[in-house]
């Protein structure tokens, strides 16, 4: 019988793709719109502001500032979406422009008033009091006076600014914003935070403790039993930090090895990792410097890693290690055992709070051979293997994936013959979305995978990236049913629309479904079984 045809490849072409930086500006915002959210408190959606301000400003410094080399260098490269760097660059300014306007119509129309109706005021020069004069005098005096170099204006300063900073930047007219109000609207984070406004705030999520292990019980015991899956923030990060410390105090652990891209500030990764080479164990580092905005703090804490006898090693040559992997190699009965923790997220128990993760912590043999030919390879000058579970960027992960989505989607769903079965949901809540979860299904068979890479280029070819099968049962099931959930989000879960427009259903509020809100709700009633468990109620007369 002669096998049927394989249907046609489908051809791609520009109006199949949306730009990646027109995305970026989407997602921000989608972030704006949390701000603009009148069911929330007046703190939560002022902190929703300041993300709109910090991460627009790494924008510009980043990719806008990248196509403006481009420009410099008359570079005419259409992307996937048929833009040239110059029509990306306008289609920024105009969309851009209007965001920021956008911004501050908020922040002076809406919630500059409710914080003030609320005690909390901004305060112009002519509202101050005597006694905040002086302060604010004093201040200038001590911390910004000394560092200031002035620059004389004519009375019509407004105008004699924007002269100024195209004189001193060189910058154009697009290139510059008015805007009506403080500049920094970051600062608002402090604000955002301030103690005493309790009820301006939404009521806390606390992170609960997994009931896969129990209360002053080893790691080692625990892992053993079999693989433990946690959901970060919702399960609380504390056993992996407790992973790292309690194999630097294990007399039978004889070698920690670790990925660190961003850590904590205080980080009590690094302190274990410290002590567990001050005791005389083999502990090796690699410590990625070029992981944005903490190159210094990597570079300090390396240091102190090296002063304490670890050994180091600054990354990859030629690429950016962005893997999540901690190795600890224990002796148990005259054998070797394996454990290891590997994640979608940093090693960073600061952001653990705010990141939406997961973490799997394991001691099968098989992972355990991957995860040390994966540190010879990166640590070593060792040829690449292929391995037996784990797949690794840049050199097997882009032939065994095709495509993923997070925040960014350059793919129009919805295109007859393209794309009509995909279909894409950005969630913007409380929390980052951060884990990386991919479920397949072929054949009747489901592989469930947790990774440290978002699958775009700079990932799949640029960066050192771990992929890792899920084999556990339970696992799997869990994993699952959090892609399931979040696909069912009616209340922060927006739809991409063929047109490019990000969509959010209309429903009443009691038939809505907010992802979180349920994962919260689930961990909490996991642990409070678990407590109850242990728990002897005694039979009384009535």
């Amino acid at each position: 019988m002669p096998v049927p045809a394989a249907p046609p490849a489908p051809v791609f072409s520009e109006e199949h793709f949306i730009n990646r930086e027109l995305s970026w500006l989407a997602f921000n915002s989608r972030v704006l719109d949390e701000a603009a959210r009148a069911d929330l408190p007046v703190l939560e959606r002022v902190k929703f502001l300041a993300i709109t301000a910090s991460n627009l400003d790494e924008f510009f410094m980043v990719r806008v500032g990248g196509l403006q080399f481009l420009r410099e260098q008359g570079k005419r490269v259409k992307d996937n979406a048929g833009l040239s760097p110059t029509q990306q660059w306008d289609q920024i300014q105009q969309q851009a422009g209007a965001f920021v306007a956008r911004q501050y119509e908020l922040l002076n129309g809406i919630l500059l008033p409710q914080l003030r109706d609320k005690g909390i005021r901004r305060l112009a020069a002519e509202d101050l009091t005597t006694g905040q004069r002086t302060h604010l005098h004093d201040y200038f005096v001590e911390h910004i006076l000394p560092v200031l170099s002035p620059v004389a204006l004519a009375d019509d300063a407004p105008r004699a600014l924007v002269k100024v900073i195209r004189a001193l930047c060189g910058a154009k007219g697009p290139q510059i914003y008015e805007v009506p109000g403080e500049l920094d609207l970051r600062a608002y984070f402090q604000i955002a935070g301030l103690p005493g406004f309790e009820d301006l705030k939404v009521v806390p999520w606390e992170s609960q403790p997994t009931t896969a292990i129990q209360p002053g019980e080893s790691l080692f015991d625990a892992i053993k039993r079999g693989d433990i899956l946690l959901q970060h923030p919702y399960e609380s990060f504390d056993p992996v930090l407790a992973l790292v410390e309690e194999a630097a105090e294990d007399p039978e652990v004889i070698a920690i090895k670790q990925i660190l891209y961003r850590t904590a500030k205080n980080s009590r990764i690094i302190s274990a990792l410290i002590r567990a080479a001050q005791a005389g164990k083999h502990v090796t580092v690699l410590v990625e410097l070029k992981a944005r905005f903490d190159e210094a703090r990597n570079l300090e804490r390396a240091g102190d890693l090296i002063n304490a006898g670890a050994q180091i090693i600054y990354g990859v040559a030629g690429l950016k290690t962005h893997a999540k992997v901690c190795l600890v190699m224990r002796r148990e009965s005259g054998r070797l055992t394996r454990y290891m923790h590997f994640g979608t997220g940093n090693y960073n128990e600061a952001t653990a709070r705010l990141y939406t993760d997961i973490s799997l912590l394991t001691c099968r043999a098989d992972y355990g051979a991957d995860a040390s030919s994966f540190f010879n390879t990166v640590t070593g000058r060792s040829r690449f293997v292929h391995f037996s579970k784990l797949s690794m960027a840049p050199f097997g992960l882009r032939e065994r994936l095709i495509l993923n989505v997070r925040g960014i989607c350059c793919l129009r769903p919805g295109v007859k013959g393209i794309s009509e079965n995909i279909s894409v949901i950005s969630i913007i809540d409380r929390y980052l979305e951060h884990a990386r979860i991919f479920w397949f299904r072929q054949g009747g068979k489901n592989a469930v995978l947790i990774a440290s890479a978002d699958f775009m280029n700079r990932n799949l070819s640029k960066r050192v990236e771990l992929l890792v099968p899920i084999e556990d049962k339970e696992a799997r099931k869990r994993l699952t049913h959090i892609l399931e959930t979040h696909f069912g989000d009616t209340a922060r879960g927006r739809v991409l629309r063929a047109d490019g427009h990000w969509v959010l259903p209309v429903l009443p509020a009691a038939k809505t479904a907010r992802s979180q809100e349920i994962f919260t709700k689930e961990a909490a009633k996991r642990a409070k079984q678990n407590a109850a468990a242990d728990v002897l109620v005694p039979h009384t007369p009535k």
